[in-house]
Order: structure tokens, then C-alpha cells, then sequence
């Protein structure tokens, strides 16, 4: 069995085990559940019910950061890094007593070079029987130990690696908690007084010179981290998001401007651009150029340099006066969290094949915390690296192979030795390399030759011309080919745009009316069949695509989302639901499960087994097909008013644009190596859309190809010989010839993961 639990871009196992996965990439097989404490279902079952008895004293799962997290009579030494729990005997809120843990609370744990410098933390739990110094001063606010050792000083590593792990960690008190921090660095401190005071409003402790025995009820040892210089809402205490973050630098700082300057007829004021100057390395050596440039294009210029030096409170104000800022990829990038919303970032790339590093760092951040961004990546003519190294040097035809000398010849060369003299040419339009281009349905001719037609009827509004041919009539298809597509193609015009669609199928429109009527306001007109000479002043030819069922923000008109397509499907179908049910004390409704049934092939064979075994888990359960004959609208209306969907990976999970948001998709994976595609079709669109998502691949008990094929034939063995194959054979034997019996004593720690969601 494989169990993966997701939230939004990264994969987080169970707490036992330490993966990573980034955007777009295949969900690894973790694991069988027996190694997976959490998974054994008698346990699972009462710690839904008491969620705080689940939780080890000690987390180490995070690829960034360990925690420990403890309530009841503890007792710090920070002199001697120690820390103690005592439990009594009837306390079952920790694991075991006597036990032991040693930790180094900084967000970098996978970097030795750094955790050298950080001292190590002992925490135990003992019993209240064993002798224990006696407390010296008793606290009845929680208490939070980290450290500032590391990169401290790089702005980047100052947010990334603790402000906003501190932010995550401790907003949720309200400033009623206190501050004990290791390896202490006093000119941080003063630097970052404004958001440390807003965090704790209580006295900082020097962790490593205190010789005081501090007595606390609640205690947590080290930050927790989501993603780079970012915030998942979904692991956040009360769904904290970096919009909360910048509200919060603009409130500690001061800043008066809540949003960017909105241009347009009656604004006179020029939008203010700055530009993030370096002293040392990636430099702009032509930043009075650029700047004369952009005065150029009405904006209002300000060239500044941040460094540690300056006035940080100053520098925030700055920024906070700004529209647009731009600079080299490097730590004067991070002062976007003080940035207005819908500000703009323009991060300039330099050569090395930096552009996920780059993305990761501030692309993801500024999108996170609603500003526009920009990523722009020179080209070689714009490195000062022309100069230093011959154009046929692997500098600039193979940088992958200086990456894979290690991160202090990457840092060298590209980092260290290069500099940026930017292309101030007009005529090169930078942005244009990020529109993404349609495909030309078949059949229609993009041009003709000869006589131009005289106009029958002149149209004031666009037009889109598109093909519903292909595989309509299967939803995902019809979603991730067409209406996706269409969404992101249309939804700008607001409904005043007209589609012309050839190859058109009647019951597909009629099927789709309530999007297709939302999204255009005008009649469809058949266009193979259209002999009218129609002029518009604006047309687009072709359907623009993203990914599989969802939606780049980067590349999407006015930056829509998935989360935007999810909240269209909702209003053009009249669903009420928002979101899911969140379980709790004073919660006695049952959260619904919807189990997508499917009559042919990959279906449950015991799908009453799986309803009788979700039942005695308190789910409401509702087993349904969903087919092109069922009424759509009462489809969506079904899944709308569920909080958990389940089916086996096909058509029948594009459901999942219904669903509200906060509800738990699990797709169950048959045999055939399809995780990726299963992951790629389902999983990212549902992480996209701010749902839940859990993956499970069975295994072959739990598949009915046993009752087909010797265990030892390649079906099992070599699921990769028969994909070489091709599609067809591929689908033959896993998708047509498999149907799948849960085995449901296993599958039961999923639904209980489920149910742990709606907790949260």
C-alpha cells in the first residue's frame, strides 16, 4: 500500500518519514503502513477523537526543520541546553516518559556546515518521581526556543530560515508567549525589534548564558518551515497565509500603503519603480541607463542598495512606496514583504540555470502574498561573463555541468563573477516570451489568399474560435482540453466575447451550458457551417493550455487561478457550499463521503464493504456514478455537498472542480506504474484548487489481475515492459482489464487522514 498525504506544493508523508516533492513531479511509493505509526487503524480511530494524544513529543518528518512540542510541567535550563518534561503517570498527552531527544532549533537541518554552529538542545521526558531542579521562576505564558546561528545577516536567511517560521510558529498567541534564542546575535535583534516585539511581548531570554530554571505549561523547541520565505495555509495554526505576513510587516513597520497605485484616465500620478542595486556581485553596470529608460515609460525612478547597514525601518518605508521592483536575483529581493498588494516583482535571472532556484525563492513568495511577478532571464550578450570566458566555455553551453561541481563552483562563477548589463532595447519586449500560445483546432484556416470578403455582420466584441472535437464526452477531457482552456482563454472579457466552435457536438453544449452561457453572453455559432462573413476588431484562434486540468497563474490573464476556476464551477452550477465541514467539539454533523463508482472498468468490487467500513468512521456515505447520461447540474450539486471524494484514478475525479474548498480528494491508483499521470491529472489540480489530496496505490492483492495473471508474469513484475508497448497495451491490461477490492482493514488509516483534514 502507498499512502501519500498532500498539501498544496509539497508532499508530506507521515510523520515517520522525510520527503520532498517539488511542483510537477511523481509521487514517490513510500513505505508500507506497518512502518507508519500513525497508520495502525485502532490507534488513528481514537486519535481523531483526541487529536492531541496522536502527536509524538518530538516531530522530525520536516526535510527543514525539527520540533518538539510539549504541554504540562516543563522545566528549561538554557545554560545547560537542557530541557524537561515531567509526566505523570496518568498523563497520556506524550508518547512515553523516559524518553529522549537532541535537537538543533534551526530551520537548515540539512545543513551541516551551519548546524555546527548551533547548539544542541536535550529534551526529556521523565517522571514526576525523579529528582529535577526546582523551578526558579514559573510562567504562564508558552515558551519558544530557537536559534539565530546560520546565515543570519542575509535578509533571505534572516526570513526564510526564522522570521517567517517564527511568524508560522508563534502569531498564533497573540504576543502572549516568550522568546528564549540560542547563538543570540544582538545587532540582529535591534534590527528585527519591530517584528519581534509584534510576536512576543515579553522580555527576549539569551537561551545559552541563562542559568535560570524557567518553569513553563507549554513549550515548543525549534520553528516550523512550510517552503522557502513562505507560508502553507493548510499546516499553518488557524490557516495563517502570507497575506496575513504582509499585513503584519506593513502593521510593525508602519507602512501606510495597503495596495500598488491602480493607473488609468484619471491618474495623474506616475507609478514609482525601484530598483534594487548591488554593490559587490550581480550588480546592474548600466543602472542609470535602465533607470532613464524607465523614467522614459512615465515611471517615477528610485535606485537604492538594501544592506545591513541602513536603517531597516527606513528601507521598509521605501519599498512600501514603491509599485514595481525589480532587481538581480539575491537577498535584496526579499524586502518585497514590504511591498503594497498587487505591487509588482521583477526578478532578473543571471546565467547558470538559476531559474528554479529563483522561482522557488521569490517567485513563489510574491505570488503567495498577492503581488504580480516577473521573471526575466538574460541572455548571454547581458552577462558580464562574455568577458571573462570564451562563448564556447561550458559557462554558457553547459552550466549543469558546473552545478554538478558542488554549490561553491556554482556560487563562483555565476554568483560571485558575474554581473548584469541589461538590454535596454525597446524593441525587445521581455514579457512577450511568457504568452502562452493556442493550438489552431483542425481544419480552420488561419489565412487566404486573393479577394477579401465584404463584411455581412460587424461584431463590437471578440471573437474565439475553438474545436470541441477530440475526446468530448469524457469529462476530463472535456474539462482539461476545453473548458479549462477556454476559461483561461475567455474569462478576461467577462462574458462579452463570442465563441465560434467547429466540430461542435449538441449534447455537449446543452451538457455544458451553464459554463459555456457564463462565460459568453452571446449565441454560439456553428462555424463549419457558418457561411456569414463575421468581422471582429479581436480575435483569438485557439485555446490557451497551461497543464493537465489546471491553471499558471503567471501566464493566465489577470493572473486567475485554479482557486478562481473553482469559485466560477461553484457560481455558474448555484453550489452553496464554500467550504468543507471543519470537525470539532461542537460540531454534530457527520462529514459526507462520496464514493465515484464505476460500472465497467477499474471499479471497487466491494464497494459496500468500503461504505459499511466508512460508516463506523462517523462518515455519512453516498455511492454514486457519474456518467455523460446523469444530469450534470444534479451531479455537481451531489459532489458539492460532500467533504470527502474517493474513486479509482479516471474520469470520473474531474468531479473535483465541485467539491468545496477544504474537502479531501483520494484518488486510489491501480497496478501499472501510474502514479505519475495519476499525480499529474488529479493531484496537482486538487492541491491548485485549495482541496486535500491523499494518494493510494494498491497493491496486488488488492487488485482483480491476480485472478488474471501468474504473480510472477511482467503485469506484476515489469509493469515497464508493458508500457514500452505503447498505449494501447497499456491500457488494455491496466485500465480496461483491472478492477480494484480495497483491501479495507489497510485503506482504513486513509479515510482516518481524511477525517484528520476536517479537524484542522
Amino acid at each position: 500500500m502507498t499512502l501519500l498525504a498532500v498539501s498544496k506544493l509539497f508532499v508530506v508523508p507521515l510523520p515517520s518519514l522525510s520527503l520532498w516533492l517539488p511542483n510537477h513531479s511523481v509521487p514517490p511509493d513510500i513505505m508500507a503502513e506497518d512502518e507508519i505509526g500513525l497508520l495502525q487503524p485502532d490507534a488513528r480511530n481514537q486519535n481523531v477523537k483526541k487529536k492531541q494524544e496522536r502527536m509524538p513529543l518530538c516531530d522530525f518528518s520536516s526535510r527543514r526543520s525539527d520540533v518538539c512540542e510539549m504541554d504540562g510541567d516543563i522545566r528549561i535550563h538554557g545554560n545547560s541546553s537542557s530541557i524537561l518534561l515531567l509526566a505523570s503517570s496518568n498523563n497520556n498527552k506524550t508518547s512515553e516518559t523516559h524518553e529522549s531527544w537532541r535537537i538543533k532549533p534551526h530551520a537548515r537541518k540539512h545543513d551541516k556546515f551551519i548546524l555546527s554552529h548551533v547548539a544542541e538542545i536535550s529534551v526529556k521526558s521523565l517522571t514526576a518521581f525523579e529528582q529535577v531542579p526546582a523551578c526558579a521562576v514559573n510562567h504562564t505564558i508558552p515558551a519558544i526556543i530557537f536559534s539565530t546561528g546560520g546565515y543570519m545577516g542575509n535578509p533571505f536567511h534572516d526570513f526564510t530560515d526564522v522570521l517567517v517560521p517564527l511568524f508560522i510558529t508563534s502569531r498564533q498567541y497573540n504576543g502572549e508567549v516568550q522568546f528564549l534564542i540560542s547563538e543570540i546575535v544582538p545587532n540582529w535583534i535591534t534590527r528585527y525589534r519591530p517584528i519581534l516585539k509584534q510576536l512576543s511581548h515579553y522580555e527576549i531570554i539569551d537561551f545559552n548564558k541563562d542559568d535560570t530554571v524557567r518553569c513553563h505549561t507549554h513549550a515548543i523547541v525549534g520553528l516550523r518551515f512550510h517552503k522557502e520565505m513562505s507560508i502553507d495555509p493548510l499546516k499553518a495554526p488557524n490557516g495563517q497565509t502570507m497575506i496575513d505576513f504582509a499585513q503584519f510587516m506593513r502593521s510593525s513597520f508602519a507602512l501606510e500603503r495597503q495596495s500598488a497605485i491602480k493607473l488609468g484616465p484619471d491618474q495623474d500620478k506616475k507609478p514609482r519603480l525601484l530598483i534594487i542595486s548591488r554593490k559587490w556581485t550581480r550588480s546592474f553596470t548600466n543602472a542609470k541607463e535602465i533607470a532613464q529608460m524607465a523614467e522614459g515609460l512615465s515611471f517615477e525612478v528610485v535606485v537604492a542598495e538594501a544592506n545591513s547597514s541602513s536603517s531597516l525601518v527606513d528601507f521598509a518605508q521605501l519599498v512600501n512606496s514603491c509599485d514595481v521592483m525589480m532587481g538581480v536575483h539575491g537577498a535584496g529581493l526579499t524586502n518585497l514583504v514590504f511591498l503594497p498588494t498587487n505591487a509588482t516583482v521583477i526578478q532578473v535571472v543571471p546565467l547558470g540555470g538559476l531559474e528554479g532556484i529563483a522561482w522557488a525563492d521569490f517567485g513563489v513568495p510574491s505570488l503567495d502574498m498577492k503581488l504580480r511577478y516577473l521573471q526575466y532571464t538574460i541572455r548571454e550578450e547581458e552577462s558580464t561573463l562574455i568577458e571573462q570566458y570564451p562563448r564556447d566555455h561550458a559557462v554558457f553551453k553547459d552550466p549543469t555541468s558546473i552545478q554538478n561541481q558542488g554549490w561553491l563552483a556554482l556560487r563562483s562563477v555565476y554568483l560571485v563573477k558575474q554581473n548584469v548589463k541589461l538590454d535596454v532595447n525597446p524593441n525587445w519586449n521581455f514579457i512577450s516570451q511568457y504568452q502562452p500560445v493556442g493550438n489552431i483546432p483542425h481544419g480552420i484556416p488561419v489565412s487566404k489568399s486573393g479577394q477579401v470578403p465584404a463584411c455581412a455582420v460587424n461584431h463590437t466584441i471578440p471573437a474565439i474560435i475553438f474545436s470541441t472535437g477530440g475526446y468530448m464526452g469524457n469529462p476530463f477531457h472535456d474539462f482539461t482540453d476545453v473548458l479549462v482552456p477556454l476559461f483561461i482563454t475567455s474569462r478576461q472579457y467577462n462574458g462579452e466575447v463570442q465563441f465560434l466552435i467547429s466540430e461542435i457536438v449538441p449534447n455537449w453544449i446543452t451538457r455544458y451550458r451553464p459554463i459555456l452561457k457564463q462565460l459568453s453572453h452571446y449565441e454560439i455559432i456553428d462555424f463549419n457551417k457558418d457561411d456569414t462573413v463575421r468581422c471582429h476588431t479581436h480575435a483569438i484562434v485557439g485555446l490557451r493550455f497551461h497543464k493537465e486540468m489546471s491553471i499558471d497563474p503567471l501566464k493566465a490573464p489577470n493572473g486567475q487561478t485554479m482557486i478562481d476556476f473553482a469559485q466560477f464551477m461553484r457560481s455558474s452550477f448555484a453550489l452553496e457550499r464554500q467550504s468543507a465541514i471543519k470537525l470539532g467539539p461542537d460540531q454534530d454533523k457527520k462529514p459526507r463521503l462520496l464514493i465515484i463508482s464505476r460500472k465497467w472498468t477499474r471499479s471497487f468490487t466491494n464497494a459496500k464493504e468500503i461504505a459499511q467500513m466508512a460508516e463506523g468512521l462517523s462518515f455519512e456515505v453516498v455511492v454514486a456514478e457519474a456518467n455523460s447520461s446523469s444530469s450534470l447540474v444534479d451531479f455537481a450539486q451531489l459532489v458539492n455537498s460532500c467533504d470527502v471524494m474517493m474513486g479509482v484514478h479516471g474520469a470520473g475525479l474531474t468531479n473535483l472542480v465541485f467539491l468545496p474548498t477544504n474537502a479531501t480528494v483520494i484518488q486510489v491508483v491501480p497496478l501499472g506504474g501510474l502514479e505519475g499521470i495519476a499525480w499529474a491529472d488529479f493531484g496537482v489540480p486538487s492541491l491548485d484548487m485549495k482541496l486535500r489530496y491523499l494518494q493510494y496505490t494498491i497493491r496486488e492483492e488488492e487488485s482483480t489481475l491476480i485472478e488474471q495473471y501468474p504473480r510472477d508474469h511482467a503485469v506484476f513484475k515489469d509493469p515497464t515492459s508493458i508500457q514500452n508497448q505503447g498505449w494501447l497495451a497499456l491500457r488494455s491490461v491496466y485500465l480496461v482489464k483491472q478492477n480494484v477490492k480495497l483491501d479495507v482493514v489497510r485503506f482504513k488509516g486513509v479515510l482516518l487522514q481524511a477525517l484528520d483534514f476536517l479537524h484542522q
